[in-house]
């Protein structure tokens, strides 16, 4: 799984990070910390996302 597709992934706090490929995880404590949403990776805490989030977030990261 990727992040782009999990509920908790949060976009629009840092736009330049994101820009940049990551994004920050609303479930993790550290102000500082932020997660590659390309990267794929195990988490027990997944949430998915809607098929049309998920389509809009994956386009969206296409693009940079």
């Amino acid at each position: 799984m990727k992040c782009l597709t999990c509920k908790h992934l949060d976009l629009k706090s840092n736009d330049k990070m994101a820009r940049l490929g990551f994004g920050k995880c609303k479930l993790d404590k550290e102000a500082w910390r932020y997660v590659s949403f390309r990267f794929e990776r195990v988490c027990k805490t997944l949430e998915p996302v809607t098929d049309a989030v998920a389509k809009k977030r994956t386009d969206w990261a296409s693009q940079k």
